[in-house]
């Protein structure tokens, strides 16, 4: 069966995020096979294998990673490092009888692992070794927007109601920035300030870093949109923004590929640094879950998720579920201060609310669009963190919120 998460968008236009039912529960002590195979966006055969650091120290943990500062610097180190890693997982698949051309991704920034297309005599025979730290099956992710026509800039800035409540400041003197997990960044957006060293496509059917689809360069003006003479003006404005594409124009991908963008952004990102996921599905991804905090927000980087758009309860959802430390899950409020009837609740995981409907911000191809949902309300927050070194003020609380506690609106003032 088919969820949806459906986001109210303005005049013609409808964004929503399809969603797939996964496993709920959590793997039990000393379980290291988790399966999806019965629920509808499972990957056939497709698994990813975390490995113990036992088999190869990850990058942040490597004295390379140590003496390395700047992120660019970082980059360029872990693009050598998963060459080094691939060599010494070689002769591993070999011995595991496991084909090279069933290698999907590699991992070895944040943690070490591998994900394939493996048989269940394969499977088994991992699930043997020590070396293995958890098998779980890969699962599709997907945004959906049907789209109408793009606008251009306006000959006179405009400042967004979304900005107007949380505040705003100017950021590009900053040395914190903006990592935005998603279809990419328009890379030339003349309202964005986008590093285009740091972005990166880990998209293997679309290698370009640009955003074709739209949805992240909206998020990212939300964060970032320079305060100037065009278009819309972000929380952070000016901040420095970094487009790390995991979905594709198609709004597509699967939760392999967001690993392995959670996997360079903690690489590259320093601390004080902001990542912004907004998407989701029902249900409980484990490795998704475990390794946003553990690779993120315990490295000192801001982590902000959308809550879902499905009007339940965001403990249902991934990765708004996840819970730890630097790491807000944030639900859409309206411009009356209600809470969005589409939106997702519940405290925890819902940290904060903010603004999410009927938000104007930049899009592909140099346009600006008005797109609503908690896709939009969590970047209002990663600006807040990003302009206030990672505090967040509140203004209030929700009115009309879905459940008992209701979540505090998200401030910079």
């Amino acid at each position: 069966m088919k969820k949806y998460f459906i986001l109210s968008l303005s005049l013609i236009f409808v964004l929503s995020f399809r969603q797939d039912v996964y496993a709920q529960k959590a793997p039990k002590k000393g379980e290291k096979l988790i399966l999806h195979s019965k629920e509808e966006g499972a990957i056939p055969n497709q698994y990813m294998v975390m490995l113990e650091d036992e088999f190869f120290t990850p990058f942040i943990k490597s004295t390379t990673f140590k003496r390395l500062k700047r992120r660019e610097q970082k980059a360029e180190a872990l693009k050598a490092y998963k060459k080094e890693a691939r060599q010494k997982l070689l002769p591993f698949l070999r011995d595991q009888e496991i084909e090279l051309k069933s290698i999907k991704k590699i991992y070895a920034g944040a943690f070490v692992g591998f994900t394939a297309v493996l048989n269940e005599v394969q499977i088994k025979k991992l699930l043997s070794l020590k070396l293995v730290k958890w098998i779980e099956q890969d699962a599709r992710i997907k945004l959906e927007i049907k789209k109408g026509s793009i606008r251009p800039a306006k000959s006179v800035q405009i400042t967004d109601w979304g900005v107007e409540a949380v505040g705003s400041g100017e950021a590009s003197n900053l040395d914190r920035i903006a990592f935005v997990l998603d279809t990419g960044i328009d890379m030339d957006h003349p309202d964005l300030r986008v590093n285009q060293s740091l972005s990166t496509s880990l998209i293997a059917s679309e290698p370009d870093k640009d955003d074709r689809n739209g949805h992240g360069t909206h998020c990212a003006g939300i964060i970032g949109a320079k305060d100037n003479v065009i278009g819309t003006k972000g929380v952070a404005a000016g901040a420095t923004l970094v487009g790390v594409k995991v979905l594709n124009e198609f709004g597509s991908g699967n939760f392999s590929d967001v690993l392995d963008g959670i996997s360079y952004t903690s690489s590259v990102a320093n601390p004080g640094d902001v990542a912004n996921l907004s998407f989701g599905a029902r249900g409980s991804q484990w490795l998704l879950s475990v390794f946003i905090i553990g690779a993120l927000g315990n490295r000192g980087i801001y982590v902000t998720l959308a809550a879902g758009n499905s009007n339940m309860h965001a403990s249902n959802y991934t990765p708004a579920n996840t819970n730890g430390n630097r790491i807000f899950t944030i639900s859409n409020m309206m411009e009356n201060k209600h809470i969005a009837p589409t939106s997702n609740y519940g405290n925890a995981p819902v940290d904060y609310a903010a603004p999410g409907t009927q938000i104007y911000s930049t899009f592909k191809d140099g346009g600006f669009m008005t797109l609503s949902g908690t896709s939009m309300a969590a970047p209002h927050v990663a600006g807040i963190l990003l302009l206030k070194n990672g505090v967040i003020k509140t203004n209030g609380t929700l009115l009309q919120d879905k459940d008992p506690i209701k979540d505090k609106i998200a401030s910079a003032n």
